[in-house]
C-alpha cells in the first residue's frame, strides 16, 4: 500500500461513496456526471436538410445542410433532465423548404453514459464512510465505467481489510444499465462474494417504466449475507413495487410495496407506504406532504413482532431570499414477546427550522426538534434542542453568533424537560486582502454539572505567499471545573505544493498547562501524494473529527433570454468573481468556481459587485444556500448585459433629418419604448432609457404630446447586442404650422 500525509480524496462506486485516506487514480474519458442524462439522437433526413433539435420547448442544437449532406443526422451530448420524460421535437427542413415534424419522448438515465465514455478510479488506503468518524480498515477499490448508445457497463471491485476483523475480504459487482425503449429502462446487478458457494452469489433487478403523468418500478433482489460491508443494500430475499401519478403539476400520489425476508435470521419485513403531495401556487413552489405508513417486523423463530403505523407531515419551501422546512411524525407501535404480549407506545417527532436573508448581506436562521415516547398515557422520555445563529458579511468581513440549548430528562424517574446543555459560539473572519486572511472563533459551553463547563478561544493568521500558504494559530481553553485547568497553545504551518502533486507541509505545535505547568511542543512535517488525471476538477476533502466538509459548486453564466437558467446554447463566463460570505473565488474558463471544504449551515452566496466588470449586471439578488449535514450544493448564477438608448428630439427646420446647429430641441415630448415605457424630453431635448434586456427594441413618439400640425417619424427598430448595447439617436420632428 502507498501512503503519503494526511490527505483524503472521495473513492465513489455504484452505490456508495468511500474517503480514503492513501493513494487514488482518476482517468475519465468522456461526460461523467449524475446532474444530467446525456443522450445521442440521430435519424434520417433528405439530404442536406438543416435540423433542429428542441428539448423540453429550448432549441438546443442546430444542425446544417453541411452536418446532414448524407442523408442522416446524429447530435451527441444531448442533456436530458435526469429520471424524467424529456419532449424531443425535431424540424427538419429540406433543400426545396418542405418542413417536417417528430415529436416523442424519452426519460433521461444518468448512469447511460455516451458511446465511447470511459471512467476508471483506483484507490488504497484508510477507509471510512462519509458518515463515520473513524477509519474502519483497509481498503483497495477498483471502479470502471463503459459507455455505449442504449447501455452503459458497471464494474466494481473492492477488498477490505477491517481493524476489528483478521484477515481480508472481497466483493465484486457487474451492473448493466440499459434503455431498451424510450420510456423504459432497466438496472441489473450480479454480486460475488468470497468463497465458491450459491449463497456467497446474488443478483437484482430493477424495471421502471415513466408515463407523462406516472411512473411504475418494480425491484426483485437475493442478496447474500454481508453484502452491506461493501455495498449500500440489504441481504435477503424480496421485491418493492412503487406507484407513482401525478394528474397535474400541483398533486402527486405515490404508493410504495416491500417485502423483505431474511433466511438467516428468519426475520421478516413488510411495509407500505402511501404519500399525496401537494406543490402551492405561490412563486417558490412550496411543497406539502402527507404520508401514511406501517410496517411490520416478526422472527418466527423468537415468536416476536414489532408492528408500527403512523403520520408523517412535511412542509418544504425554497425561495431566493428564505428556505422552510418543517415536519411531524407519530407513531403507534405494537410490540409482542415471548415475555411481554401485545405491549403499545407511541412516538412524536417535530421538527422546524427557518432561514431568510435581510437585505443583500444579512441572514437569521433558528431551529427546533423535540421528540417524545408515551406508553399507556405516561411519559417516558423525552428531548428539545433549540437554535438559533445570525450572520452579516459587509466589505471582507463576517461575522456569525450562535446560541444552541439542549434540554432532556434529569433522570429514568423524572420525566420532565430539564437543562442539559448550552453553547455559544462567535466568528470573526476577515479578508484584508489576496494575500492575508485573519480568522477567530470563541466557544462557551455550560453543563447541567457545572464543573464540565468550558471555554475556549481561537485566533488564526493565514498568509499566501507566492508559492505557499503560511498559517499562524493561538488557542486558548479552559475547563471550569475544580481544578480551574488552562491550556494556551500556538502552531505554525507553511504548506507548499510542487508541479508533481506533491505538497509539503512543516508545522510547528505548543502548549503550556496551568496549573500543572505542562510544556509541550510538536515539530515535525507532513507529506501528502496526489495522482489524478481527469476531465474536470477532482475534489479532495480534508481528515477532521467533524461531520464530512461540503462544498458549493456552480457556474455564471450570460442569460440571454433571462429565464434565470442555464440553456445550452448560453455562454458560460470566466474570471468572473463570486463571493460566499466574505470568501471570493473567481471562475476558471469553463464558467466554475468552488468553495470547498465549508461546514454545514447558512451562506450568503452571490457576485462580489465590487470587482464584477461593468459591462455584466446580475439578474438577481444574493442567494440563501442552507446545507445540512453529508449535503453540497450546486448553483449556477447568471448575469446580463443590459442596453442603454439615449438621444434628442429636435425640431427639424429645413426638413433634412440631420440635426444643424440653428435647430432648437424639443422638451416635454413623450418617447415611448416598445410603446409601453415612457419618459419625457429634458429642456435639451435629450432622453434616456437604461437597463434594458438586449435584442429588437423599438422608438417611438407620442404625438399627443407635441403640438399640433407635428409630423413625427414612424416606428424605429434597433438590436441591442452584446457588442452594441448603447445606441444614441437623433428624432427629427416637422412642424407644418408656425412654432
Amino acid at each position: 500500500m502507498f501512503y503519503l500525509g494526511d490527505q483524503e480524496s472521495l473513492f465513489e462506486d455504484s452505490l456508495g461513496k468511500q474517503f480514503i485516506r492513501g493513494l487514488t487514480y482518476t482517468y475519465t474519458q468522456g461526460s461523467v456526471t449524475s446532474s444530467f442524462a446525456y443522450s445521442q439522437l440521430s435519424g434520417e433526413v433528405i439530404p442536406g436538410s438543416t435540423v433542429l433539435i428542441y428539448i423540453n420547448n429550448q432549441l438546443v442544437r442546430t444542425l446544417t445542410p453541411e452536418e446532414t449532406k448524407t442523408g442522416f443526422y446524429e447530435a451527441n451530448g444531448i442533456a436530458l433532465a435526469k429520471l424524467k420524460l424529456n419532449y424531443i421535437h425535431i424540424v427538419a427542413k429540406d433543400p426545396s423548404g418542405t418542413i417536417t415534424e417528430s415529436n416523442y419522448q424519452v426519460v433521461g438515465q444518468p448512469r447511460i453514459y455516451l458511446p465511447n465514455t470511459v471512467y476508471l478510479q483506483a484507490a488504497t488506503g484508510y477507509y471510512r464512510a462519509p458518515e463515520k468518524i473513524d477509519f474502519e480498515g483497509t481498503m483497495t477499490g477498483i471502479s470502471t465505467r463503459i459507455g455505449g448508445k442504449k447501455y452503459s457497463l458497471w464494474n466494481d471491485l473492492l477488498i477490505l481489510n477491517r481493524f476489528d476483523e483478521i484477515g481480508s475480504k472481497g466483493a465484486n459487482r457487474l451492473s448493466l444499465y440499459a434503455q431498451p425503449w424510450d420510456n423504459f429502462l432497466l438496472d441489473g446487478s450480479v454480486y460475488f462474494l468470497p468463497g465458491s458457494s450459491l449463497d456467497k452469489t446474488g443478483g437484482s433487478l430493477y424495471l421502471h417504466t415513466y408515463f407523462p403523468r406516472s411512473f411504475c418500478g418494480l425491484k426483485v433482489y437475493s442478496l447474500p449475507v454481508g453484502i452491506s460491508e461493501f455495498f449500500k443494500e440489504k441481504a435477503g430475499n424480496g421485491q418493492e413495487y412503487t406507484l407513482m401519478w401525478m394528474p397535474d403539476e400541483y398533486w402527486l400520489f405515490q404508493l410504495l410495496k416491500s417485502r423483505r425476508y431474511v433466511p438467516e435470521t428468519r426475520i421478516n419485513n413488510n411495509r407500505l407506504a402511501l404519500s399525496m403531495q401537494k406543490t402551492l401556487q405561490t412563486p417558490s413552489k412550496a411543497t406539502t406532504t402527507l404520508t401514511y405508513f406501517t410496517e411490520s417486523f416478526d422472527q418466527k423463530d423468537q415468536l416476536s413482532a414489532h408492528k408500527t403505523q403512523g403520520l408523517m407531515w412535511k412542509y418544504r419551501e425554497r425561495a431566493l431570499n428564505s428556505h422552510i422546512d418543517s415536519s411531524l411524525i407519530l407513531k403507534q407501535n405494537l410490540l409482542s414477546t415471548p415475555d411481554l404480549t401485545d405491549y403499545p407506545y407511541e412516538e412524536l417527532e417535530i421538527t422546524a427550522s427557518v432561514a431568510e436573508l435581510f437585505g443583500r448581506n444579512y441572514l437569521l436562521s433558528h431551529s427546533l426538534a423535540y421528540k417524545n415516547n408515551t406508553a399507556q398515557g405516561q411519559m417516558k422520555t423525552q428531548n428539545l434542542t433549540l437554535d438559533a445563529s445570525a450572520k452579516g458579511t459587509i466589505e471582507g468581513v463576517t461575522a456569525s453568533l450562535t446560541l444552541s440549548a439542549i434540554y432532556g430528562p434529569v433522570s429514568q424517574f423524572q420525566k420532565n424537560l430539564a437543562f442539559n446543555q448550552m453553547r455559544l459560539r462567535l466568528i470573526f473572519d476577515q479578508i484584508v486582502n489576496k494575500q492575508l486572511r485573519l480568522s477567530s472563533n470563541l466557544i462557551r459551553v455550560w453543563q447541567r454539572d457545572s464543573s464540565k463547563d468550558s471555554s475556549q478561544a481561537e485566533a488564526a493568521v493565514f498568509y499566501l505567499l507566492p508559492q505557499a500558504q503560511l498559517k499562524a494559530g493561538i488557542e486558548y481553553q479552559v475547563n471550569h471545573n475544580h481544578t480551574d485547568q488552562k491550556v494556551l497553545s500556538g502552531n505554525l504551518e507553511l504548506k507548499k505544493p510542487f508541479a508533481n502533486g506533491l505538497t509539503f507541509t512543516p508545522q510547528l505545535k505548543v502548549s503550556l498547562a496551568n496549573p500543572s505547568n505542562t510544556f509541550s511542543y510538536f515539530i515535525g512535517f507532513e507529506l501528502s501524494q496526489s495522482i489524478g488525471l481527469a476531465s474536470s476538477r477532482f475534489y479532495t476533502f480534508t481528515y477532521s473529527d467533524e461531520p464530512p466538509l461540503s462544498y458549493i459548486t456552480g457556474r455564471a453564466f450570460l442569460d440571454t433570454n433571462q429565464n434565470n437558467l442555464l440553456d445550452p446554447h448560453e455562454e458560460v463566463l470566466a474570471e468572473i468573481p463570486i463571493k460566499l460570505d466574505n470568501y471570493i473565488d473567481y471562475t476558471d474558463d469553463k464558467g466554475r468556481f468552488l468553495f470547498s471544504d465549508i461546514l454545514p449551515g447558512e451562506y450568503i452566496l452571490g457576485f462580489d459587485e465590487y470587482q464584477l466588470p461593468a459591462d455584466y449586471t446580475p439578474l438577481t439578488d444574493n442567494r440563501l444556500i442552507v446545507l445540512k449535514e453529508y449535503e453540497s450544493a450546486e448553483v449556477d448564477l447568471p448575469l446580463t448585459i443590459l442596453g442603454n438608448v439615449t438621444g434628442v428630439v429636435f425640431w427639424d427646420l429645413n426638413e433634412n433629418g440631420i440635426r444643424d446647429d440653428n435647430e432648437p430641441p424639443v422638451t416635454l415630448a413623450t418617447v415611448m419604448l416598445d410603446n409601453k415605457e415612457k419618459t419625457i424630453t429634458d429642456s435639451s431635448g435629450n432622453f434616456l432609457f437604461d437597463r434594458i434586456k438586449l435584442g429588437k427594441v423599438s422608438i417611438t413618439i407620442d404625438k399627443k404630446s407635441l403640438p399640433q400640425g407635428a409630423i413625427v417619424p414612424g416606428e424605429m427598430e434597433f438590436d441591442l447586442t452584446k457588442e452594441n448595447n448603447e445606441l444614441n439617436i437623433s428624432l427629427p420632428i416637422v412642424l407644418k404650422t408656425q412654432i
